[in-house]
């Protein structure tokens, strides 16, 4: 069990790291883990590092489609609602600029 939540912390530690950037950080960090840890050979760290992201991303998926469906959403309406909190806050920043000057 400890093995497994040292993997699970390393995971953590990697989707942290990759917020700001464009991904792959928990599959990095937790094939660091399989590999540097436990003496995982890499084509085993590897596979296992991605199938641990697919079924965490299956589960949250299979979950989340059907509450969007059910709610009313899209994923046309969810990039709308998006595009609208994009100009919502360029214009706070634009007022706070202004107020400040």
């Amino acid at each position: 069990m400890g093995d497994a939540m040292l993997v699970l912390a390393f995971t953590l530690v990697g989707s942290a790291v990759q917020l700001p950037g464009v991904g792959g950080g928990s599959q990095v960090a937790s094939f660091l883990a399989y590999t540097t840890v436990f003496r995982v050979e890499k084509e085993a760290a590897a596979a296992a590092s991605v199938v641990m992201w697919l079924i965490s991303f299956a589960a949250c998926s299979l979950a989340g489609v059907p509450l969007l469906i059910h709610e009313g959403f899209s994923l046309g309406k969810l990039r709308q609602m998006a595009e609208h909190e994009k100009e919502a806050a360029s214009e706070n920043v634009n007022e706070q600029g202004e107020s400040a000057q």
